[in-house]
């Protein structure tokens, strides 16, 4: 994202969402016409993702956003945040049970986060957008089973491509195609990469129990923080290995109970 400095936030989400957006609409097309029709025959179905849009769209454009306009840490201290807010969903709504394996893993990973809330001070309104929007969006896939998930992101995609070109063609002075090709790429390539990732983070929330999805969710920021370390040099507070200590520990527990469960089946 540091690239895309000079593309306003509007114009990357457009790429994003249109570039992710062919690629499913012709994987739909080829091998799931019949789920995409689905949702426009079911006023049900299509009334979710109506809901589930502006969630999933406000999501898309904060990531893109808060790197360039500086504000990562908070966008990261919401992604740290979410997990828990998934668990208690999960508990709370849901009626999942916790063993007692798992319930080590949320106290772990609750050390974690007031050590992190501890240094921060704060919680910004980006921290809050992340953990209070994220939960409703699954929450409502869940509930309302929702088609399969690449015809789910084809919709949403689609809808908030509509959107974000009626808001580019109220702005003056907005560039839909910037004339640097390379420029281009890279977009094409964000595209493609946050996909990847949005595919596989829907098809997990819908299989996996939503506490344990939850917690599995501490993966990216430890591995992103073992990279930043060991390969990058990066130097961070004492206080973030507390922290992280704390996350890493919470994932080896969910893995461990895991394994227990996956070799009691065998």
């Amino acid at each position: 994202m540091q690239w895309l400095t000079e593309i306003d936030g509007a114009t990357s989400l457009l790429h994003r969402v249109f570039w992710q957006f062919i690629v499913l609409l012709i994987v739909c097309l080829i091998s799931r016409r019949a789920k995409l029709m689905a949702i426009f025959s079911d006023r049900r179905q299509f009334f979710v993702h109506l809901l589930t849009t502006p969630l999933i769209g406000i999501q898309w454009w904060l990531f893109i956003w808060a790197p360039v306009a500086g504000r990562t840490i908070d966008l990261a201290i919401g992604y740290l945040i979410l997990p828990v807010a998934l668990v208690l969903v999960g508990v709370t709504i849901l009626s999942e049970s916790v063993s007692r394996l798992k319930f080590a893993a949320i106290v772990a990973a609750m050390c974690g986060l007031l050590a992190e809330l501890w240094f921060s001070g704060s919680i910004s309104w980006i921290s809050a957008a992340v953990f209070i929007g994220y939960p409703p969006y699954f929450l409502l896939h869940r509930l309302f089973r929702t088609r399969s998930s690449f015809s789910s992101l084809c919709v949403e995609s689609g809808l908030v491509m509509l959107a974000m070109l009626v808001w580019i063609s109220l702005t003056p002075g907005a560039v839909i195609l910037p004339h640097d090709l390379a420029t281009n790429g890279l977009l094409a390539g964000l595209g493609m990469l946050s996909l990847t990732g949005m595919l596989c983070y829907l098809s997990a929330s819908k299989k996996l129990p939503l506490n344990s999805f939850g917690m599995l969710s501490y993966l990216e920021p430890v591995l992103l923080f073992s990279v930043a370390v060991i390969f990058l040099n990066e130097i961070v507070g004492q206080h973030k290995y507390l922290s992280y200590g704390c996350f890493a520990l919470s994932m080896m527990l969910v893995f461990y109970e895991g394994a227990q469960n996956f070799s009691g089946k065998r």
